[in-house]
């Protein structure tokens, strides 16, 4: 294993996105979901970009990147078609200590993105660990057909209950065969 897989919380964190594009915004879009303040760095920016600084949901500095943009940003994503604005700006944030990711330069990231199948809350990540990202998209599609569009509505449903089970079976294994048959039951399906 050449990663660790950790699920970062950066809620209300700063992150910054560095290019304006098309792979800008892919990137933008999975840290919005995870609720972070986003401030985009280039001088123009792709329209999906641009509606959503017109809605207020991101930041938009339109202007070439500078080291001063690193700022307090506890995560940097790099997507531009510059190879030397992407080697310097992974060189200054990880000379700053920030993770830095830079979009298909394996080489010069501190960090990698995996391919993920959102139910939120539930998450599957699946990783190459850079080698071929094209085979964890793949395993992402085929495993996307066999995990419910509605368990992410089940985790939710199940931790609201969580507290009440666990007052009403007391008793351990008990408790593990009650959550295994309701998750393997019918209502999984739904």
């Amino acid at each position: 294993m050449k990663h660790l897989p950790i699920f970062l919380d950066i809620k209300d964190r700063p992150v910054l996105v560095i290019g304006g594009g098309e792979a800008a915004a892919r990137k933008v879009e999975a840290i919005y979901k995870a609720e972070a303040r986003i401030t985009v760095v280039a001088e123009e920016v792709c329209p999906a970009l641009s509606d959503m600084v017109d809605r207020g949901e991101i930041e938009h500095k339109a202007q070439a990147f500078d080291a001063g943009d690193l700022g307090s940003a506890v995560l940097v994503f790099v997507a531009t078609e510059d190879e030397d604005l992407n080697q310097r700006a992974s060189s200054l944030a990880q000379d700053a200590g920030i993770p830095v990711n830079v979009v298909d330069r394996f080489e010069l990231c501190s960090f990698i993105m995996p391919a993920v199948i959102d139910r939120s809350p539930m998450l599957v990540a699946i990783s190459s660990g850079g080698d071929a990202p094209i085979i964890a998209r793949v395993l992402k599609a085929r495993l996307e057909t066999f995990i419910p569009a509605g368990l992410g509505r089940l985790a939710e449903f199940a931790s609201a209950c969580r507290g009440r089970v666990m007052d009403v079976i007391t008793e351990g294994p008990m408790r593990l065969r009650f959550w295994e048959g309701f998750i393997n039951g019918p209502i999984a399906e739904y």
